[in-house]
């Protein structure tokens, strides 16, 4: 997926957007939520892994604000997604899904 490698290569900005035109479109089309779901992919996913990536791309500016508000979205919208979990418990800070 094209978000997954913007990622990979640290252009987190540029993979948040690609899913939030996902996100917008599934949102606005049920045959588009319907498509994602016959690629085996968890629409609540999308959401987190774009929450995610909009996390990423706050750290380079140091908003931390930006960077928790986004996490924790992403834990909301999937709280069982590893890379979310493994930024949120990296960080050693209290987001609500650790208590």
């Amino acid at each position: 997926m094209l978000s997954e490698s913007l990622h990979d290569r640290e252009q987190n900005g540029d993979a948040a957007k690609v899913l939030e035109s996902l996100a917008t479109a599934m949102d606005a089309d049920p045959q588009v939520l319907q498509g994602v779901r016959k690629l085996a992919r968890n629409p609540e996913s999308v959401r987190a892994r774009m929450d995610l990536f909009f996390s990423n791309a706050a750290a380079p500016a140091g908003d931390r604000a930006k960077q928790t508000a986004d996490l924790e979205k992403a834990i909301a919208a999937d709280p069982t997604d590893v890379d979310v979990l493994a930024d949120g418990a990296k960080w050693g800070q209290p987001l609500a899904v650790f208590g």
